[in-house]
């Protein structure tokens, strides 16, 4: 298989792709495209939404927080899209993607190295390179809708829906729970299942459930410290 049916397969034929990788692992044209999209995904915005769209987020957010800053919203809205804040709002996404594409192939090469299967760091790696692009493709729809829309609020999550209160954990905990991402996380665990040469089952199980966890504890973890801070 050539690298562009692999591109191509992790979307419409991912079953085909990890027995491919199972023999011989590849992840850098995957990798280095995400981080590419990556900063596409945090260029785009500030380049095509107005000014106006960016002030009136700030302007919300300064009145929900109530806190006294110094500087006004007009300032704050020049600095951020300055071009070098254009330029280091590029990179860092770029920089965050990669780091995060490494974290999670270590902790999933951990986490199945405990639960058995043929998995090395790379194998673990190719599988959250290729299945990246899932992801990475569900951000650049969601910027590509919220330039159409001249929206920053686009979602494509469970928080889309009408029931959940904005400001409540349980909207938080919904926008993490979106087509693509869910769509990435069954991708996953049979690419870890295929790869790793486990039962699919066990894949998915092992997957969902690092994934409903890690999408908890970020969620809860700050709400803890925030109580144990108050109380203190």
């Amino acid at each position: 298989m050539n690298e562009g049916k692999r591109l191509i397969s992790v979307f419409f034929a991912p079953t085909a792709l990890f027995e491919d990788l199972r023999e011989k692992q590849r992840w850098i044209v995957p990798f280095i495209i995400c981080i590419l999209l990556a900063g596409l995904v945090a260029l785009l915005p500030r380049l095509f939404v107005s000014p106006e769209v960016w002030l009136d987020i700030i302007r919300n957010n300064m009145s929900n927080v109530k806190v006294n800053i110094q500087v006004s919203p007009e300032t704050m809205i020049q600095q951020m899209l300055s071009p070098i804040a254009i330029v280091f709002a590029t990179l860092e996404a770029m920089v965050v993607f990669s780091i995060f594409t490494f974290g999670i192939s270590l902790i999933f090469w951990a986490i199945f190295a405990i639960f058995g299967g043929g998995l090395n760091f790379k194998k673990s790696l190719s599988v959250v390179s290729y299945t990246g692009l899932i992801t990475i493709v569900g951000a650049l729809v969601t910027t590509l809708l919220s330039i159409l829309f001249q929206r920053l609020d686009i979602t494509l999550s469970l928080a889309a829906l009408p029931i959940f209160n904005p400001d409540s954990i349980w909207y938080r905990l919904a926008n993490q729970i979106n087509f693509f991402a869910v769509w990435r996380v069954l991708v996953m665990g049979l690419g870890f299942a295929v790869i790793g040469q486990l039962k699919r089952s066990k894949g998915f199980l092992i997957v969902i459930i690092s994934w409903l966890v890690a999408i908890s504890l970020q969620n809860f973890i700050p709400i803890i410290i925030k109580s144990i801070t108050v109380h203190s």
